[in-house]
C-alpha cells in the first residue's frame, strides 16, 4: 500500500499539482485589545439607552393607531336608498391574485330588487386566511361597491 501512495505522490509532483505540505504559511498580525477610551466610547451607546423610556405597546389593552392608507377589512357599500352597489360582475374575484374572493351573481326580480341593475351579488365571501390585502379587488370594482376600511382584519 505504501508503494501506491509513493507513486501517487511522485505523479502529483511530476504533473505540477501542489502537495498539501507545500502550501505557504503567512502569519497575520492580530490587533491587541482596544484602549480604555475606545472601550468607553463603545459602552456609552448602551449606557445612554438604559435611562430612556421603553417604546413597548401593551397590545391587547392598548391598540396602536393604524396609518391612514392602511389596507384593512373589506366593506361592501350601499347606495343612499339602501340598494346594494354590487352588481355581481365578479371582477373583484378575477383580479384577486390570492383567489380569496368568491362572488356568485344573481338576477334581480321585480318583486326582489336588490341593486339598481339587472344583477346583484347573491353570494359574496372573502377568505381572510388567503387575502394578502393588496387592494386589487377595490381597483377592479366598476361600481365602487367594495372598499377597504382602516380596521385591521384580525379584529373580526
Amino acid at each position: 500500500m505504501t508503494d501506491f501512495n509513493e507513486n501517487l505522490h511522485i505523479e502529483k509532483k511530476a504533473s505540477g499539482q501542489a502537495d498539501i505540505n507545500s502550501v505557504p504559511f503567512t502569519e497575520v498580525e492580530q490587533p491587541g485589545p482596544a484602549s480604555l477610551a475606545q472601550q468607553a466610547k463603545g459602552f456609552w451607546v448602551t449606557f445612554s439607552t438604559m435611562f430612556k423610556k421603553n417604546q413597548t405597546v401593551q397590545y391587547p389593552d392598548v391598540k396602536a393607531p393604524t396609518a391612514p392608507r392602511f389596507h384593512g377589512r373589506h366593506q361592501l357599500n350601499r347606495h343612499p336608498d339602501g340598494l346594494e352597489k354590487c352588481i355581481g360582475c365578479e371582477l373583484c374575484a378575477w383580479a384577486c391574485p390570492a383567489d380569496a374572493i368568491l362572488v356568485e351573481g344573481g338576477n334581480n326580480t321585480p318583486g326582489n330588487q336588490m341593486s339598481p341593475g339587472e344583477r346583484h351579488g347573491a353570494v359574496y365571501q372573502i377568505n381572510y386566511l388567503r387575502c394578502i390585502f393588496c387592494g386589487l379587488c377595490v381597483e377592479a370594482c366598476p361600481t365602487r361597491a367594495l372598499t377597504m376600511t382602516n380596521q385591521p382584519a384580525h379584529l373580526l
